[in-house]
C-alpha cells in the first residue's frame, strides 16, 4: 500500500522556512509562454516535495481493527475452504497418494470462489443508486490502479478513459459532440499587467487558500490544502505570478488539468438532454 503525508503531524514551521529558503533566489521571468508556465509549475511543485519531505512522516494507512471476511465468503465456501485443508493436511502426513485428491478438491475450491466472486461484484455494481455506494465502488476501483469500471458495449469492455467518456456521452447525453476548442495562441507575456495585479492579488490568493478547510481531501497529486496554507510570503509570490500568466495566457498547467472524476448518473433518468 502507498504511503501517504501525514499532514496531521507535520512541522509547519520547519515546512515553512525549507519553502521559502528554496524560494530565495527565485526571479520572476521576464517573458511568460507556455513553456515557462510548465517549466515553473515543475519547479514550484518540486521544491514543495522537497519542504514536505523534511518536515511532514509519511505513513502506510491503517485499516483499522482485524480484517472482515469477504462478502463472497458463504457457508459453503467455507467448509469447501475446511475439506481442501483437510485433504491437504492429509496427503502430506500420510503416505498413502492422497495428492490426486487434493487437487481436485482444490481444483473445484478455486472454481467456486471465481463464481461466488463475480456473482457478488455484480450485485454490488448493480445495487450502486446512491452517493453512498458510488463511493464504496470508487474506493474498491482505486485500490487496483489498473482496475477499470468494465463499461459494456456490444458486449466488449471500454478500458481506456476515452472509450469510457465516449460510451457516457452516447448513453446519457445522445446526439451531443464531446468537442474540443480551438487552441489559444500563446504569445510571450510581459512581466506584469494592471488587470493581473488587481483580480489576482497575493493578498486574494492567500485569503482563497485560508478559505478551504485544512485537511479536506486531496487531489491526485496527494496534497491537501494545508501545506498551501502554511507557504510564507515568499513561496506564495511565485504561485500569484503562475495564477497569473495561466489566467491571461489562458493556458492551464498540465498538472493543473488532473482530476478525480466520478459520473454519477441521478436514479430514473436515462439522458440529460431534456
Amino acid at each position: 500500500m502507498d504511503k501517504h503525508w501525514c499532514f496531521k503531524k507535520a512541522r509547519w514551521d520547519v515546512f515553512r522556512d525549507k519553502f521559502e529558503a528554496s524560494s530565495e533566489d527565485w526571479v520572476v521571468p521576464r517573458y511568460w509562454t507556455a513553456d515557462t508556465i510548465e517549466y515553473q509549475c515543475k519547479s514550484f511543485y518540486k521544491d514543495l516535495e522537497m519542504a514536505l519531505s523534511a518536515s511532514c512522516p509519511r505513513i502506510t494507512p491503517s485499516l483499522g481493527g482485524p480484517p472482515r471476511p469477504p462478502k463472497w465468503l458463504t457457508t459453503e465456501l467455507a467448509a469447501q475452504r475446511t475439506q481442501v485443508r483437510v485433504a491437504y493436511k492429509q496427503a502430506r502426513e500420510t503416505m498413502e497418494d492422497l495428492w490426486t485428491a487434493y487437487r481436485d478438491l482444490r481444483r473445484v475450491y478455486k472454481r467456486s470462489i471465481a463464481n461466488a466472486k463475480k456473482a457478488q461484484w455484480t450485485k454490488f455494481t448493480s445495487d450502486v443508486s446512491n452517493l453512498e455506494g458510488m463511493a464504496k465502488l470508487a474506493r474498491s476501483l482505486l485500490k487496483d490502479k489498473d482496475a477499470c469500471m468494465g463499461l459494456m458495449s456490444s458486449g466488449q469492455q471500454k478500458t481506456s478513459p476515452d472509450e469510457a467518456v465516449g460510451l457516457l456521452f452516447d448513453i446519457f447525453f445522445p446526439g451531443c459532440k464531446n468537442s474540443q476548442p480551438d487552441p489559444i495562441p500563446i504569445k510571450p507575456l510581459a512581466q506584469d499587467s494592471e488587470l493581473d495585479t488587481e483580480v489576482i492579488s497575493e493578498h486574494k490568493v492567500k485569503q482563497t487558500l485560508d478559505s478551504f478547510g485544512p485537511l479536506k481531501a486531496a487531489g491526485p497529486d496527494g496534497l491537501k490544502p494545508i501545506a498551501l496554507q502554511a507557504m510564507g510570503p515568499k513561496s506564495r509570490c511565485r504561485l500569484t505570478y503562475l495564477y497569473r500568466a495561466s489566467l491571461t495566457l489562458g493556458y492551464i498547467p498540465k498538472v493543473w488539468r488532473k482530476a478525480r472524476v466520478v459520473f454519477i448518473p441521478k436514479v430514473g433518468k436515462k439522458h440529460y438532454t431534456q
